[in-house]
């Protein structure tokens, strides 16, 4: 279960809405002890080991973790691509190479962090588009670091 949250400004205006996630609620899904082979077949039989709950897995923080939806092909090369889901610890502290989301004059992006000795660099993953320096006085709020990236194997196939 998700819940709704009202994203504001500093000065209060809204800029958007963000969904968390309710701790309380367990999914648990069958794991297979075997692992499997991304290049030939394994002969291996597999077999449920255990079971997997997802929310205890991706989400340490429950309660500063929210998704959102990946839009753009800025972060393909790091493996996130376009409708992607995200999901964000905002608890977590940046570091040097960490994915993080932000709020950057008026619209929310998905970079990698750099600090160049007193300079922060947002970074791209796609030679596309140019590094963002950030300067004082621009409009912009760090949303948390990226802890997972899901993405819909179907979607391109379909």
């Amino acid at each position: 279960m998700l819940k709704e949250t009202v994203l504001q400004n500093r000065d209060r205006s809204v800029f958007g809405k963000a969904f968390f996630v309710d701790g309380h609620e367990d999914l648990e899904l069958p794991l297979f002890g075997s692992k499997i082979a991304a290049g030939f077949p394994s002969p291996a039989t597999d077999y449920i080991e255990e079971t997997i709950n997802l929310n205890r897995h991706l989400i340490k923080n429950p309660a500063s973790t929210f998704f959102i939806r990946v839009m753009g092909e800025s972060m393909q090369d790091a493996y996130i691509r376009n409708t992607d889901l995200l999901v964000i610890d905002k608890s977590l502290k940046a570091r040097d190479g960490s994915a993080v989301v932000c709020w950057l004059e008026g619209e929310f992006t998905v970079k990698t962090y750099k600090p160049a000795g007193n300079k922060l660099y947002l970074l791209p993953a796609n030679p596309k588009y140019k590094a963002i320096e950030l300067t004082e006085g621009m409009d912009f709020v760090f949303m948390g670091v990226v802890t997972y990236s899901i993405h819909d194997c179907l979607k391109n196939q379909l």
